[in-house]
């Protein structure tokens, strides 16, 4: 489970790898906002709870993931 202080890895792919964020906001409606080291924002409907590198179903390592 997500919690506001966590750290985040977003895996975008081969141009910029990896960036690190924080979530900054969970909403009731399980909504999770992350905050990057640049300063942007992003909303999620949910981060993937597992180490980074690891692959989904169609075989991509592509994702945002618990650090």
């Amino acid at each position: 489970m997500m919690k506001i202080g966590d750290k985040v890895v977003c895996n975008w792919g081969a141009m910029h790898p990896t960036e690190d964020a924080t979530v900054i906001k969970i909403g009731l409606d399980g909504k999770i906002e992350i905050k990057f080291e640049n300063g942007g924002t992003m909303f999620l409907d949910g981060i993937k709870e597992r180490t980074i590198g690891s692959k989904d179903k169609t075989g991509s390592p592509i994702g945002i993931y618990a650090a």
